[in-house]
């Protein structure tokens, strides 16, 4: 598989992964968990900020004398010191602010909207696009003594439960892109269906409604969704719930890895044979083709919000 950048030039991936720490990184990333069984890779979009217990000296001042203006004031945006461009990032001093502006949720709603138009009249078929489904997640403490939480999702309109999902974040890598109006957030995630009657064995901890749009082409799913935090002074009855105020959120959900994870595969199996039993510590080029493509759609994810043309 062949990559090609926006001026038309051959990329190589094996150059790539050994000149770009962020892209070897992420290739890591996706060799290490893609194609797993039941895990899900999640790209979203959204803020690296300060925790307010761990700013010092002006900026903490600053946002002190902005807060008793306004609030709703949001922590400082982190950019990295000492480094140019973009970087993976990891501290316990930071967080991930996975709310986004309005007027970019429209806007990556839109262009989405568009691509599909765009290849109706291209003939070319494989989108699909969900109209807007509104539903309320009730989220319970794993019975089974886990450290994950198990989500139960019903549909606003029929009432009915529609998926019950036991869910453990197991890996993630976080990416500083200064230059763009958001930063990326790649996660693994041990997803699967859940059996027991969680209703009948504990109350839910809290809950949240959301109004999704969902696309889909190949193994890219983009949900773009509004959402509704419960206000945790209200009762857990959501027809009597309170909620906050809608934020946005926007995610790129990959189904099955497509041909990053079929190379994975063909380049453990080959592995093993060669190293006798032995699987390869670190990605070979052959996967390096498969997953450029893969990392240069994460980062058009958070280009398409920030008007900068893809490199």
């Amino acid at each position: 598989m062949e990559t090609f950048g926006v001026n038309g030039s051959k990329i190589n991936a094996l150059a790539k992964y050994e000149q770009d720490h962020v892209f070897a990184a992420v290739a890591d990333f996706l060799y290490k968990h893609i194609g797993t069984p039941d895990i899900e890779i999640e790209v979203k979009l959204g803020v690296i900020r300060h925790l307010e217990s761990s700013m010092r000296g002006e900026m903490l001042d600053e946002y002190k004398d902005r807060r008793d203006i306004d609030g709703e004031t949001p922590l400082p945006r982190y950019f990295p010191t000492g480094v140019e461009g973009e970087t993976f990032v990891s501290s316990s001093k930071l967080y991930f602010d996975t709310s986004v502006a309005k007027q970019d949720f429209e806007l990556m709603n839109g262009l989405l909207i568009g691509l599909g138009r765009y290849l109706e009249t291209k003939e070319q078929t494989g989108f699909e696009e969900t109209g807007l489904v509104s539903t309320v997640d009730k989220f319970y403490r794993d019975p089974s003594g886990g450290s994950g939480r198990i989500r139960q999702t019903t549909n606003v309109d029929t009432r009915e439960v529609s998926e019950t999902i036991r869910k453990q974040r197991i890996d993630t890598i976080t990416v500083s892109l200064p230059t763009m109006a958001y930063d990326l957030r790649i996660s693994a995630s041990l997803e699967e269906v859940c059996l027991e009657q969680v209703a009948l064995l504990t109350k839910p901890t809290d809950m949240r409604k959301k109004n999704r749009y969902s696309y889909r082409r190949g193994d890219h799913i983009w949900d773009l969704t509004g959402v509704q935090n419960q206000q945790k002074s209200t009762p857990m009855d959501h027809d009597e719930t309170t909620w906050e105020p809608e934020h946005y959120e926007m995610e790129l959900e990959l189904t099955g890895g497509g041909d990053v994870a079929r190379a994975r595969g063909e380049v453990l199996k080959a592995s093993v044979a060669a190293k006798g039993g032995e699987i390869s510590p670190e990605p070979v080029e052959e996967f390096l083709n498969a997953a450029l493509p893969l990392y240069q759609s994460f980062r058009a994810f958070a280009c398409a919000t920030s008007g900068i043309e893809m490199q």
